[in-house]
């Protein structure tokens, strides 16, 4: 799992240190403004896409809910019209 540094800017998350991390999910701190108008975060966008993970943007979502009990991570998405729910187990 990933908490994607700087918006997801390429500033902090380039593709090899993606390539290292190889998150199952992301969770990325962002806004719509960010989103529209940096290259970087849609760069890292499809970096992810392509590398399988599932994204979680704070703009897309109301909450974002994290929890372990050391075997199986879940998250949970939450807007004002549907939930996503997301379980991957640890290696």
């Amino acid at each position: 799992m990933l908490k994607a540094a700087h918006h997801g800017g390429n500033e902090s998350t380039t593709p090899e240190f993606v390539a290292a991390c190889n998150p199952q999910i992301v969770i990325i701190p962002c806004n719509s403004l960010i989103a529209e108008e940096r290259p970087a975060f849609i760069r890292n966008l499809h970096e992810f896409g392509r590398r399988g993970a599932k994204v979680y943007r704070c703009d897309h979502y109301r909450d974002i809910d994290i929890a372990t009990d050391g075997r199986t991570v879940q998250c949970l998405g939450r807007t004002d019209t549907f939930v996503e729910h997301t379980v991957f187990r640890l290696h």
